[in-house]
């Protein structure tokens, strides 16, 4: 009996979504004469080719590819980037990289970019900072965003500034913390 109760109300919902968007002669008799597989059918037809068209629809859809394939684009980025290696399918290959967590390879991907004559770029140089930091390389962030802002003074990044400030913040905790244990190993020779 609670089956029955639950199909009638989706029958209800669903043939009153069909009457306000226009779908009711077809759907209408479709849905109350199976119940149930007329409402999965409704979905499969009308609705879920109109999510995917959609802007919400696509990142949906995106968003489940990415879930279940993860690697896929940043395959495709390196497949690109070997039958042509040029600074736009570099760059896309080390931001894909930095996504992935692959901090090694972004951090070659930014510094092989910046090598190259119309390379230099100060978002690129930000990238590369952002792998370092992302390495844990503290001092290497600090030095290359230092290098960053002595090669383009005007540029301004608030991401540039903020992991600016998170890598000296980092970097001093790290040096607090060395220098209290070594100041607790010395208490403890007394």
């Amino acid at each position: 009996m609670p089956l029955a109760m639950v199909l009638l109300a989706l029958d209800v919902i669903f043939v009153v979504h069909a009457a306000k968007t226009g779908r009711l002669w077809p759907w209408a008799y479709v849905i109350l004469m199976i119940p149930g597989f007329g409402v999965l059918a409704y979905i499969l037809v009308e609705l879920v080719p109109e999510w995917m068209g959609t802007a919400q629809g696509q990142r949906a859809r995106q968003k489940v590819i990415k879930t279940l394939d993860p690697e896929k684009r940043y395959r495709a980025l390196a497949d690109q980037l070997e039958t042509t290696d040029t600074i736009a399918n570099r760059v896309a290959l080390a931001e894909e990289c930095l996504a992935l967590g692959k901090y090694d390879e972004a951090k070659e991907h930014f510094a092989a970019v910046l090598a190259r004559p119309m390379g230099e770029e100060a978002v690129y140089a930000l990238g590369k900072a952002r792998a370092e930091f992302g390495l844990g390389c503290f001092t290497d962030t600090v030095a290359t965003l230092d290098a960053l802002r002595a090669q383009w003074p005007d540029y301004q990044s608030a991401d540039g500034h903020l992991l600016y400030a998170r890598a000296r913040g980092e970097r001093a905790e790290r040096g607090i913390a060395r220098g209290v244990s070594g100041a607790g190993e010395l208490l403890s020779r007394r």
